[in-house]
């Protein structure tokens, strides 16, 4: 069974910590997800065991999270020539941030990007109640899984 890493930064609404965990269970049996949050003073796993490397993180700014650029630049060499999975979850599900990370690693194969309306409160949009409310739910969580499993074949 494929086995795959998914290093991520979710805290506005938690919204990608939801997304990769229902992705996760929906995966079960067909490919091993194991899931990673990067929090200050972690020290990431060995990636060596890992099929692919995945990163996800809300967009914030239209940029990934901080945490997730500074890895990726920081490791770009241990990325090299590995299998790479990109998430995001925004108000918008747009993928011009994971595009703009996968730009800094090359040299690897990015075997695809998955983004998902997560709920946003951002800003202005706070005085809305939000965009994408009640996102991400089951079918986004069923997407996300499928994308997987395609992207492992």
């Amino acid at each position: 069974m494929k086995k795959i890493i998914v290093l991520y930064d979710s805290w506005h609404h938690h919204n990608t910590e939801k997304l990769l965990q229902g992705c996760g269970e929906k995966c079960q049996g067909k490919v091993t997800v194991d899931l990673y949050p990067l929090h200050d003073g972690n020290a990431v796993p060995d990636l060596s065991s890992y099929d692919a490397i995945g990163f996800a993180s809300g967009v914030y700014a239209g940029r990934m999270s901080e945490k997730i650029l500074a890895y990726i630049k920081e490791n770009q060499t241990a990325l090299t020539d590995r299998s790479i999975l990109f998430f995001s979850t925004s108000g918008f599900a747009n993928t011009k941030a994971m595009k703009n990370a996968a730009g800094m690693i090359p040299d690897s194969t990015v075997k695809g990007m998955f983004a998902c309306p997560g709920w946003n409160t951002f800003g202005p949009f706070k005085l809305i109640g939000g965009t994408s409310k009640n996102h991400p739910n089951e079918t986004d969580m069923q997407k996300a899984a499928d994308f997987v499993i395609e992207a492992m074949k």
